[in-house]
């Protein structure tokens, strides 16, 4: 699909991706297996806790920004290096908590890999 075509690219453009959802565990592992793209990502936590690269409990769920730091933090990320795109309330409160840059969306088809681009390439000029 076109949304793991990007996943494909960020990595190939050597950005680390990582995914933080408030699916549970056995939802996301079987979600992000189907789409062919878990193997590929760098982090991944649940609303219940990382799958990958460690196992962590999630300290508290969105709207809690803990959930974003622990991905930044399996990531090897600062939020001012991180760009987190969200399409839910929660998820955006607690995105920004987080101290990140985020991408607010309305759904799937409201983004695009131009979409992105765009974004990182606004954080990069406000970054010099």
């Amino acid at each position: 699909t076109r949304k793991t075509g990007l996943v494909n690219t960020l990595l190939e453009d050597d950005y680390h991706v990582g995914v933080y959802t408030n699916c549970i565990t056995d939802t996301t592992f079987l979600l992000l297996n189907k789409l062919h793209i878990y193997n590929k990502l760098h982090a991944v936590v649940s609303n219940q806790e990382s799958l990958k690269p460690l196992q962590i409990p999630n300290p508290a769920p969105k709207p809690s920004p803990a959930g974003f730091w622990l991905t930044m933090a399996l990531l090897r990320s600062y939020p001012l290096e991180t760009l987190i795109v969200e399409d839910s309330e929660a998820g955006v409160k607690s995105a920004i908590a987080s101290g990140a840059y985020v991408m607010q969306v309305k759904n799937a088809a409201s983004w695009s890999e131009r979409t992105i681009y765009a974004k990182i390439d606004e954080i990069d000029t406000r970054s010099r």
